[in-house]
């Protein structure tokens, strides 16, 4: 007995759309977004560059920071400065985890951190979860 095809067909054109290898492609590429936009985040750090965490942040973002600070937007960058002269570091991001749900996501990283404080290195390796949202068509950290 020959069966048809077409009841197949459409069961793929109907499940293609979420299987793996689409959603694969699709997180990889947020994922790919969402590092981008943390990297260049941490790298103002050391300049102090408040025009970049103004343009990251969301309005209503809420940061923990290194000293168990909370702060909002407007604090966070009011507090941000150039490190001294005898100060340096950047912050590599590394092995980031995607968790996505709609215009939310979560970013898993590991921090690893150079520094240079006063003719002293060091290397630290820090978990960050950050937190996104997605406003206007364009994602922002609403919280670290």
């Amino acid at each position: 007995m020959r069966r048809s095809m077409a009841p197949l067909v459409v069961f793929a054109a109907l499940v293609a759309p979420f299987s793996p290898l689409h959603a694969g492609s699709t997180s990889d590429a947020l994922r790919d977004q969402l590092v981008a936009i943390t990297q260049a985040w941490v790298d103002a750090i050391p300049t102090g560059d408040k025009a970049v965490w103004q343009r990251t942040l969301a309005d209503d973002a809420v940061l923990v920071d290194e000293f168990g600070r909370v702060q909002d937007k407007q604090a966070a960058i009011a507090d941000l400065s150039p490190f001294p002269a005898d100060i340096s570091g950047s912050i590599e991001l590394r092995r980031p985890q995607l968790h996505a749900f709609g215009d939310t996501a979560l970013l898993q990283v590991e921090e690893y951190e150079r520094e240079a404080f006063f003719g002293q290195h060091f290397v630290v390796r820090y978990q960050a979860l950050l937190t996104f949202v997605k406003r206007d068509n364009q994602w922002r950290i609403a919280g670290c």
